[in-house]
């Protein structure tokens, strides 16, 4: 018993330091892009570099994962970010304009505006996983991300209650932010991601099994 604590321990103090390694990568990634045009592309390589982990397992080499990815996915990376951005502020912009609207469909605009708040932090949420595992082009990744947000609702709600966890945790530590913050809250999405991908492919599976 107390050789497999130790054992559980010493794996969970090397995941720490991947998690630190894999930050640091990330912040060169943001670097290399001189700051905004990094930022979406070290977060790409960061998922590509997880999943990779999780099929290759200790094989990986994670630095040369990373800077293959970031100069791979530079250009459709951004484009998901831009897009994302524009979006974003498009919908900034609607709660302004629907807080101070006077109409008797005032009501169908909020639950209309939350609807599409909740499939864009969604397919946001699934978005890079997505694109990692699948392969799949610009808007069929934004298509196989809100769908598959919305038909694996426990996985999402178990990322969001993460993410929200997380950020209390940082508010706590707040030293544990620029150490390991990105990398922990990236490697979470993307393992309960690919959770539900594998749970979506063997239903597709079992059902192609049946006819």
């Amino acid at each position: 018993m107390k050789y497999k604590n130790s054992n559980r321990f010493y794996h969970f103090l090397e995941w720490i330091m991947w998690m630190m390694y894999l930050n640091i990568l990330w912040i060169a990634g943001v670097l290399m892009g001189i700051g905004i045009f990094g930022l979406f592309p070290a977060l790409l390589a960061l998922v590509v570099t997880i999943r990779e982990w999780h099929v290759q397992g200790e094989q990986i080499k994670f630095t040369r994962v990373f800077f293959h990815a970031w100069k791979q996915h530079f250009f459709i990376a951004n484009g998901f970010g831009i897009v994302y951005l524009i979006v974003g502020y498009i919908l900034y912009v609607d709660f302004y304009w629907i807080v101070d609207l006077q109409s008797n469909f005032r009501s169908l605009f909020v639950v209309f505006f939350f609807l599409m708040l909740i499939l864009y932090f969604v397919s946001l949420l699934y978005l890079f996983p997505v694109y990692a595992h699948f392969h799949t082009g610009f808007m069929k990744t934004i298509k196989h991300a809100t769908a598959l947000g919305i038909f694996s609702p426990l996985i999402t709600g178990l990322i969001i209650v993460l993410i929200i966890g997380l950020q209390f945790l940082w508010r706590w530590i707040p030293g544990l932010l620029p150490v390991i913050g990105i990398s922990v809250i990236a490697f979470l999405v993307t393992k309960l991601a690919i959770s539900a991908f594998e749970q979506f492919e063997n239903k597709q599976q079992y059902l192609n099994s049946k006819n």
